[in-house]
């Protein structure tokens, strides 16, 4: 996979005719890595300074940490992922979403609870229950945390997992 500066110029987003599907590019005056789906739309995740913080609920908080257990026995059939978040705030709203961002149309992830509510610790783990009816097909997914205000939802965190299963 290659990675592409798009822009030194502007702050545009890359043409679709710009990027090849699967294809990353890198705008490097505004720090945004945009990339090509399958169905030809860019999309993009935004950038933030290490170290930024964002305001919810009135107060100012480092941003969510994304990381991953069990990746190492991806089974087909169905396997357990579980996705920790650190740097929650107590009693904060946040909500998880996942993309499957490659066009694998056998990716499921089956009855999750999107919304993260830590009540007592900065931490919350999620249990998904993912299959794939392919095995040996990649899957490029996005897990994307918001912070929730009311109304409002606010994208704090995002990071992208490639899976790729076995038969077991």
């Amino acid at each position: 996979m290659k990675l592409v500066v798009v822009d030194n110029t502007s702050s545009s987003a890359p043409a679709p005719d710009q990027l090849e599907v699967g294809q990353f590019g890198f705008n490097s005056i505004t720090g945004i890595l945009y990339g090509k789906k399958s169905d030809g739309t860019i999309v993009k995740w935004p950038s933030f300074n290490l170290g930024d913080s964002f305001s919810l609920n009135g107060g100012s908080v480092a941003l969510p940490i994304i990381t991953f257990d069990n990746t190492g026995s991806l089974c087909c059939g169905g396997f357990v992922l579980t996705v920790i978040v650190n740097n929650l705030i107590v009693n904060n709203k946040y909500k998880l979403e996942i993309s499957e961002l490659s066009g694998n149309t056998s990716f499921t992830v089956s009855n999750y609870n999107h919304n993260l509510l830590p009540e007592n610790s900065s931490q919350r783990s999620v249990m998904l229950n993912i299959s794939m009816s392919s095995s040996n097909i990649l899957s490029m997914v996005k897990f994307s945390i918001y912070g929730v205000d009311g109304s409002n939802q606010t994208l704090l965190s995002e990071k992208i997992l490639n899976l790729t299963c076995s038969l077991c």
